[in-house]
């Protein structure tokens, strides 16, 4: 944010009454963060220390729920580590990733730079090569991620410290919502057939094993952040396929 306020700095210098307008504006959208920060704490915030740290078992009965999006989104925003490099190419089950991760620690945040996918685990490698003593988040939907897995053969080849969450929903849910754009609709049985990653199923697990990469599946909250702690553990690369609802 400071760099895009020098550059904006730059270009209003000299116009009377841009630099009083451009403070009022950060204060603004400063306050507007706190509130959203102070909204969360107040309204579903995960207490990570209690499950994570201490690793006594959840006792609320939603934690144990099959995961949706905004759980997934609100688990990786809650538990990366400071300093953390988040490559996300979670796409529609990330949608809510941004907005929710306005209080995680300081990080930085690598997204899709135009239509194409697959991009996500070759980016992972080079930040983990780059700055090896952080912790690379690869925030990753499955059928993005079945263009490029020869890259997990780098990670583990390079012990590179990269968490790889599969946000494995089995199927081409951004391409179900182009087709619902171009009024192609998604819902006859051919339109499915082309968009499902169901037949067979990908076994995310075995993949990583059989690239030498440590991994676990995650079906509840529960689950995710233990499997999350655990990366964050490890010196290597690690694996999380998490099963989206």
């Amino acid at each position: 944010m400071l760099q895009v306020c020098s550059v904006i700095v730059a270009c209003v210098k000299g116009v009377p009454g841009a630099l009083v307008y451009l403070r009022n504006v950060m204060l603004t959208l400063r306050k507007g963060f706190q509130r959203e920060c102070d909204a969360q704490s107040q309204t579903g915030g995960i207490d990570i220390p209690n499950t994570c740290n201490t690793g006594r078992p959840l006792q609320d009965e939603q934690w144990r729920q099959p995961l949706r999006p905004e759980q997934v989104c609100r688990i990786v925003a809650e538990t990366q580590p400071q300093s953390a490099i988040v490559v996300d190419e979670s796409l529609t089950t990330g949608g809510l990733y941004w907005k929710l991760s306005c209080c995680s620690p300081p990080f930085s945040h690598l997204t899709l730079t135009g239509g194409s996918i697959g991009s996500g685990p070759p980016l992972a490698v080079g930040c983990a090569v780059a700055c090896p003593l952080r912790r690379v988040v690869n925030f990753q939907a499955d059928g993005s991620a079945v263009y490029s897995t020869p890259a997990f053969w780098t990670q583990a080849s390079e012990s590179l410290k990269i968490t790889t969450v599969i946000c494995a929903n089995h199927r081409y849910q951004i391409l179900r919502l182009e087709q619902q754009k171009q009024g192609l609709g998604s819902s006859g049985t051919n339109a499915r057939q082309l968009t499902s990653l169901q037949n067979p199923s990908i076994d995310w697990i075995a993949i990583a094993r059989g690239y030498g990469i440590s991994g676990a599946r995650a079906t509840t909250t529960q689950e995710l952040i233990q499997a999350l702690q655990q990366s964050y553990d490890c010196d290597g690369p690690f694996l999380i396929e998490v099963q989206v609802c």
